[in-house]
């Protein structure tokens, strides 16, 4: 069995150890999963920083698409979301291309081989400054709308197939942290974005229950 996670930065982990990352402490556990069942499992992590639905499509073929994986889960939006004074305005994704972006990369994932998705929105950011691109919005504004849109696709496809992990609503819910209070869980300024070790494991908490749930269902 193959579980690819196919994301950006997030999922990277970016400035904290390789072995302490969300992504990396869910492999182990997929391990030890994969030993005690006798059932072999591998987990590949292809993610990359800054990238946008956009560019993960450019890389799909190679990173996704020729594993034939059986379960993926797919993390991104928060570079989406962002806007640069290059693009004169512009979010580097708008809404709708980023709406259909994410249904084509579901919609490969399950052509070439994939039995369940795992859609991840993005936890609150401490960034609620006016952004220099875009000084009508911060850009949790612009994170907020993305992880609807991200819910609205999830809506799309059958709950048996596609499981929606709604990172925000439970960082807000379940883990009473918004995005006034995020510096906990991210990394300090100039970042404010990037989760910090506490995110990390807020991120493995809630994961690792609901891969284990699906996973035992393809494994009894």
């Amino acid at each position: 069995m193959k579980f690819i996670i196919f994301g950006d930065s997030i999922s990277v982990g970016q400035y904290v150890f390789p072995h302490m990352t969300w992504a990396s402490r869910l492999s182990r556990m997929i391990e030890k999963m994969s030993t005690a069942s006798g059932k072999e499992m591998l987990v590949q992590v292809e993610a990359v920083n800054g990238r946008t639905t956009r560019q993960a499509l450019e890389d799909i073929p190679v990173e996704v698409q020729k594993h034939a994986p059986d379960i993926v889960m797919v993390q991104f939006g928060m570079n989406d979301c962002n806007y640069w004074i290059t693009d004169q305005g512009l979010p580097r994704v708008s809404k709708g291309a980023f709406y259909q972006n994410l249904n084509e990369i579901i919609d490969r994932c399950f052509n070439f081989n994939a039995r369940h998705i795992f859609l991840n929105t993005n936890h609150p950011s401490a960034r609620n400054f006016p952004l220099d691109a875009q000084p009508e919005i911060s850009y949790q504004n612009s994170n907020e709308a993305y992880n609807q849109i991200i819910r609205d696709v999830a809506a799309e496809y059958p709950k048996e197939k596609l499981t929606l992990t709604d990172m925000e609503s439970i960082f807000l819910n379940d883990f009473q942290v918004n995005s006034t209070v995020a510096e906990s869980f991210v990394l300090p300024e100039p970042d404010l974005l990037h989760l910090n070790l506490e995110g990390h494991d807020m991120y493995y908490n809630t994961l690792s229950e609901v891969v284990k749930q699906t996973l035992m269902r393809f494994i009894q």
